[in-house]
């Protein structure tokens, strides 16, 4: 027997395969063409519909608070988003500061709480 065409050699072995193991194709194959898997993936009239609207997510509701004229602490961040501080504030400087390139401002308030707030109208 020929060992370089092993599957063709002796095919009742490739059927104890299929019917023990269930594999019927080579892995990653399904056995259709790609015309085929196209045809049968549904598609909406109007894509830009959405069944749902979107939730909020935590990064809005961070720059949502940070937009307040009180502005916001870390520990208040903390509990909207069930964060760890540093998250948090690895988020303000990364994502807000230098991603969205907002003008994030933090002020000492009179209570010793440090407050963050994002200043309209001034870029960086």
């Amino acid at each position: 027997m020929n060992k370089t065409n092993e599957k063709t050699a002796n095919p009742s072995a490739n059927t104890e395969l299929e019917k023990n193991t269930g594999v019927h194709s080579l892995p990653g194959t399904s056995g259709k063409s790609n015309k085929q898997k196209l045809q049968n993936t549904p598609t909406s009239s109007n894509s830009n519909e959405r069944r749902h609207p979107k939730p909020e997510t935590k990064a809005s509701l961070i720059v949502k608070k940070l937009h307040s004229a009180r502005g916001v602490t870390i520990e208040a961040l903390i509990q909207i988003t069930e964060w760890q501080a540093h998250s948090v504030r690895g988020f303000l400087s990364g994502t807000v500061r230098k991603r969205l390139g907002l003008n994030l401002t933090s002020q000492i308030g009179k209570d010793g709480n440090r407050r963050y707030r994002i200043k309209e109208g001034a870029d960086k």
